[in-house]
């Protein structure tokens, strides 16, 4: 089984993986690390400079029906990805994968590392308790894959964003899965 990169979903942003609409003592769009959520970034340069400073995370596995978010306001600021579980999958993944993610201002940016090395940019807004992304910058390194939903449904505390990823609803070969991320 091919492993999959949390917001990178299959190696592109699609994650969560995410409108401002967070409190709290978030960073300020100004404030965003380089690299951009506009759709000028020339081909061949990384999406931003973040630095990946998580901890690899070794998905689980369960069946069942992956459960829907609730909902709450999402903090800007720096995430990093703490936990993941795939649904009714036939084997689970044993690399681990480790990824940051930024948010602020309705922009989100991740930097995955090995073995799926890549950073990526979009667009993020909420409704209700879905998120939907419109990526604009997707640097894989030469990788290829398949894109998540665009839409997922996401859970939002102040130290957490916790977002549910249904693809199979839509027939997407990408896993149904649950992914964790914790503020930093």
């Amino acid at each position: 089984m091919r492993r999959v990169s949390a917001l990178l979903g299959g190696v592109c942003v699609a994650t969560m993986a995410w409108t401002g609409c967070g409190s709290g003592t978030g960073l300020s769009p100004d404030a965003m690390p380089a690299g951009t959520c506009g759709a000028d970034v020339p081909a061949g340069q990384a999406c931003n400079n973040l630095v990946n400073s998580a901890a690899a995370v070794t998905p689980t596995c369960t069946t069942g029906i992956l459960p829907a978010g609730q909902g709450g306001s999402i903090v800007s600021g720096t995430y990093h990805f703490t936990a993941q579980t795939y649904y009714n999958v036939s084997s689970c993944p044993t690399t681990g994968v480790a990824e940051t993610l930024v948010l602020a201002g309705g922009c989100l940016q991740v930097v995955s590392g090995e073995p799926l090395a890549a950073t990526a940019s979009a667009t993020y807004v909420v409704q209700g308790n879905q998120l939907t992304m419109t990526t604009t910058c997707v640097d894989t390194g030469g990788l290829s894959g398949m894109l998540d939903t665009p839409t997922k449904t996401f859970t939002a505390t102040s130290t957490t964003l916790t977002i549910f990823t249904l693809n199979s609803a839509v027939g997407n070969a990408n896993p149904d899965r649950v992914e964790v991320f914790t503020k930093s």
